[in-house]
């Protein structure tokens, strides 16, 4: 079999060597290309995955097990993580080596908690620190901001104000 500069060979038989113009590795680049999509690729990019329709890259593991794509430096091999765990089927998302957000499989979404109670659940230690330090919620822009409570036509909208276990205080 003739090879391309750069094409990776692969055996297409126990006795057949085949080579790929679609997998090739340039001695610091891994590229897979379907119908090229012409854009340029980024000089310290070590994988390129390359096609001009949506593309794809899957992470395939155990019923039992997890995906994860890891973020990390010099001083600390896993500093960010995304993770997908099939057994629970929920998504995590760590930032400096601790979890930071996750979406469970009912599709409600913790911060700083892995147990979210609602469709969102933000949770936060007060550091006293200042207003903003103890807020879970902020909305910021520089013109109006608005909060919207929308309920259905049969309900109501609110916002209830009250100690842990008794939360219909200030109603």
């Amino acid at each position: 079999t003739s090879q391309a500069a750069n094409d990776i060979l692969y055996a297409s038989s126990s006795t057949q060597l085949a080579r790929s113009a679609k997998l090739k590795f340039d001695g610091t680049k891994l590229t897979v290309t379907g119908t090229s999509s012409g854009a340029s690729v980024a000089p310290n990019s070590l994988i390129v995955l390359d096609h001009n329709d949506n593309t794809t890259l899957n992470i395939l593991s155990g019923t039992g097990g997890g995906g994860f794509l890891d973020f990390g430096d010099s001083d600390l091999a896993c500093a960010g993580r995304i993770t997908y765990i099939h057994a629970s089927n929920y998504m995590s998302f760590t930032a400096n080596a601790a979890e930071r957000m996750r979406i469970t499989s009912a599709g409600d979404v913790g911060i700083n908690t892995t147990t979210p109670l609602a469709k969102l659940t933000v949770t936060g230690t007060a550091s006293g620190a200042s207003a903003a330090g103890r807020s879970l919620l902020v909305l910021d822009h520089n013109d109006n901001t608005t909060l919207n409570i929308l309920s259905g036509t049969g309900g109501g909208g609110f916002i209830d104000f009250g100690a842990s276990g008794d939360s219909d205080i200030g109603r």
